[in-house]
């Protein structure tokens, strides 16, 4: 970067000390190129100057200041034809020329030529402005004319006196010697017979060299050069030539000069001007002006950020395309025009820019009324962060602004901060609702370590407080046997095995006594950590009434043998004995069919009692607001307006009384209307009902019914699909709820067919045994993340987007009031598998 500003550096003390004068003018507006030639060089006498050194404005007798800002016309009238010609040939020659004479007038009136060089800076087929180059060759043209005059003198009286003729010669010769520029005159044999000074210098050649050697001899290849053509025809037409030759000495060096060619009695004359510093110059400036253009079109190409360039007075001179997308993107949303927001955004960034009090900037919705929301709300409004920085483009001073959307961030950062409020709200509840359940609580860890435990484990154990629990060791607050089951379960979680989240343990009281409680295990997150959830119920009665039973059990079977030993006369006694056995033993089957139907019914209970609370408490303030928004519909006082509000109160009432009987009906199922229904026409039901997403997702229907039914006479088979009809299947004949389960098989078809929005295979596979009929739907989705695999059936837990997260938790209730269970498989990216097993 330090090299490249040395560089600049000399570049620009070149161009400041050249001879030659530097200039670029721009015109009003960009000049179509396609305009008739004509009407493009009037436009052209419009230019401006806009950049030069102040070696182009002594040209003129002005200061760099005075000349910048001046018409062209100005400069080169417009009603002159050399000034035309040379603006046509600009044209003509796409935009570039070079050595073309301009005839010109400086503020005094002086008359000037000029030999200039420049090109046009083109975007979109338009001109913008044009860089230039230019000699001031006055004095050469004035030596030039005064040349042809003395050639015309001396011809008309070579033949009057040749004395006088050589005398004139050779103060002819004189002058050419005394001259700034090279002048040689070549004869017909291209024989060097005049050369000054500054030509042989220019030639790295001394006179002497020169003089009476040919061009030929002097530089081998010479007679090859474009520079040789022109002189030959220059010596056959006898017709002079401008042209501006490029030199390459011996030594590989270059040179640029400007030749004029005139003929003369004893063959050519040239005058030649050493331009390459000009040249040189000239190449410089365009390679800095195209490598300065093409870093600013790739900085505004391709900065994701908004950017804005305003001049030293804040007017803006440019902006790009990322800046137009953030207008366009919060333009509609905010309630203006894209001009409008446009203006807006402009006008705050002038205030930054002059008062440098914030790096944001915000913009508001335009209408605050139409939301109701306060002046300080981060919803309905444009955030920019603001960053400004002073440059110099075209060495004129600039202010660059980027402006780079930050709304997206400022409101998740406002979410965040409600959801962690949420959250600890959330945790607080949660606490509460625990340390209030009838059956105990504990969080422990895998070591068996206490986090939590609520009064009524505490109860169980007769402990004050949770410490006196977590500092009694677990082997103490234990039976033996339990405390071996304890330490064989707690190997097995750590080799990563198979653990049964529910089982019995028998636990010592603080004051001895021994209790048996069911425990439930599941694995829950903990304050960001994975740790253990268990639930106790005290089953100590239960069991009592099961040793009993057991006692009993014994004493009948004794006394049975003991009868079988007596005479023929107690056998009616004994069929008696036997018939009271038999109901014993069935109700001692009821009664264990009732413990586990307890068991299952506590765990589904204390759902019930949490979604029971919850909706109790919500509820009641509910019907209230429901009540009085309908009375305020009912009054006349409300403006139109406030209608509109009040619906939109009513409809989100109505949906959360909605949300409250999901919740109730996930937990409390409603009474099932079980009736003997083809479990494959349900799963037919289904798809019907979806067939339209189906197509629209070009998901593939695969079914695999077993046993294996055919379609019906005529019919067809779709393609993917296996249509079902003609008789069902007694196979697939099942005692259930059709409503119910119709709403369950829904749920997940559904489910997979929204894991698959662009596409896939559905398979749905059924499969009988004597003892279960089971249903397999199967998509080839997205799957699910295995941190979300053990909450799907948690209510309010949904992956969607505008899911409620009750529909899995519907679908279990409802399997599992038939008797029945579902299981879950799936992998990431690959597809998900839901199992549903119903009793036969």
């Amino acid at each position: 970067m330090e090299k490249e500003n040395e560089i600049e550096e000399r570049l620009k003390y070149f161009i400041e000390h050249i001879g030659d004068g530097v200039w670029c003018f721009e015109l009003p507006s960009p000049l179509d190129l396609n305009l008739p030639l004509e009407e493009k060089v009037k436009q052209s006498f419009q230019a401006i100057c806009i950049e030069c050194n102040d070696a182009y404005a002594l040209m003129y007798g002005l200061s760099r200041e005075e000349m910048i800002g001046r018409k062209l016309d100005d400069i080169k009238p417009f009603d002159d034809p050399i000034n035309q010609t040379y603006l046509r040939t600009f044209f003509e020659n796409d935009c570039k020329i070079d050595n073309v004479i301009s005839h010109e007038f400086d503020p005094q009136g002086n008359e000037k030529w000029i030999l200039n060089g420049m090109f046009g800076e083109i975007v979109d087929g338009k001109i913008i402005r044009a860089w230039g180059r230019q000699s001031d060759i006055t004095e050469r043209k004035l030596a030039e004319e005064k040349l042809l005059r003395l050639n015309e003198e001396l011809e008309d009286r070579v033949k009057e006196q040749t004395a006088s003729l050589r005398k004139s010669e050779e103060r002819h010769r004189s002058t050419l010697d005394n001259m700034l520029e090279g002048c040689q005159i070549i004869d017909f044999e291209f024989r060097y017979i005049y050369v000054n000074d500054v030509a042989a210098k220019q030639g790295h050649r001394t006179k002497e060299e020169l003089l009476g050697h040919t061009m030929m001899g002097m530089y081998p290849g010479i007679e090859m050069s474009q520079m040789f053509d022109k002189l030959r025809q220059c010596m056959v037409e006898r017709l002079p030539h401008n042209m501006e030759n490029e030199f390459i000495y011996s030594d590989g060096s270059k040179a640029w000069f400007d030749l004029r060619m005139e003929p003369v009695p004893e063959g050519t004359f040239i005058l030649s001007i050493d331009i390459t510093e000009s040249k040189l110059a000239e190449q410089a400036l365009r390679k800095k002006d195209e490598h300065h253009r093409l870093v600013i079109e790739n900085i505004f190409r391709f900065v994701p950020e908004g950017l804005l360039i305003f001049s030293r007075t804040l007017g803006l001179m440019r902006q790009n395309k990322a800046f137009e997308e953030i207008v366009k993107k919060y333009a509609l949303p905010l309630g203006y025009a894209e001009q409008e927001l446009t203006e807006k955004i402009i006008e705050q960034v002038r205030r930054k820019i002059e008062s440098e009090d914030s790096k944001e900037i915000h913009i508001w919705e335009k209408d605050r009324s139409r939301t109701g929301l306060p002046e300080g709300d981060q919803r309905d409004k444009l955030v920019l962060e603001f960053n400004a920085a002073r440059i110099f483009l075209a060495e004129e001073a600039r202010i660059v602004v980027s402006l780079s959307d930050v709304t997206e961030r400022k409101l998740a950062e406002e979410a965040s901060k409600r959801a962690e409020e949420a959250l600890l709200l959330e945790k607080e509840n949660f606490h509460r609702y625990l340390d209030g359940s009838p059956l105990g609580v504990c969080i422990v860890t895998a070591d068996g370590d206490t986090l939590y435990a609520n009064r009524a484990i505490l109860e169980m154990y007769s402990y004050d407080s949770p410490e006196e629990l977590r500092k009694t060791p677990v082997w103490k607050r234990y039976t033996p046997e339990s405390y071996v089951e304890f330490q064989k379960r707690k190997k097995q979680r750590q080799r990563g095995d198979f653990c049964p989240f529910e089982y019995e343990i028998s636990i010592v009281k603080k004051n001895g006594e021994v209790r048996h409680l069911h425990v439930f295990r599941k694995e829950v997150l903990w304050n960001g950590e994975k740790q253990f959830q268990t639930l106790y119920r005290d089953i100590t009665e239960v069991k009592k009434r099961e040793d009993i039973l057991k006692e009993f059990e014994t004493t009948l079977r004794e006394q049975n043998l003991a009868l079988e030993r007596k005479s023929s006369s107690l056998i009616e006694m004994t069929d008696r004995l036997a018939h009271y056995k038999a109901e014993f033993e069935t109700s001692y089957a009821k009664l264990k069919a009732d413990k586990d139907a307890f068991v299952r019914s506590e765990k589904l209970a204390f759902t019930g009692r949490i979604a029971t609370s919850i909706a109790h408490e919500i509820r009641n303030p509910l019907t209230n607001v429901f009540l009085s928004v309908r009375q305020l519909k009912k009054g006349n006082k409300v403006k139109q307006e406030g209608l509109k509000h009040i619906e939109i109160v009513e409809r989100n009432v109505e949906r959360i009384n909605f949300l409250i009987t999901e919740l109730l009906n996930c937990a409390r199922p409603e009474k099932l209307n079980l009736q003997p229904y083809d479990v494959h026409q349900i799963i037919n039901d289904a798809l019907d009902f979806e067939k339209t997403k189906i197509r629209l997702q070009r998901i593939k229907v695969t079914k695999n019914f077993t046993p294996l039914e055919v379609p019906a006479k005529g019919g067809a088979v779709a393609s993917g699909d296996l249509l079902l009809t003609g008789q069902a299947s007694k196979s697939s004949i099942l005692k259930i709820d059709k409503e119910h389960m119709g709403r369950a098989l829904l749920n997940l078809i559904t489910n997979a067919i929204d894991a698959m929005p662009r596409g896939g295979n559905l398979t749905i596979i059924t499969e009988s045994s004597k003892d279960f009929f089971l249903i397999k739907i199967n998509d080839t989705g997205k799957g699910i993340p295995e941190k979300d695999i053990i909450k799907i059936f948690d209510p309010f837990f949904s992956t969607k987007p505008q899911g409620i997260g009750l529909g899995l938790t519907t679908c279990y209730g409802i399997i599992v009031s038939h008797g029945g269970t579902i299981d879950v498989e799936s992998k990431w990216r690959k597809g998900t598998t839901f199992s549903v097993y119903l009793p036969r």
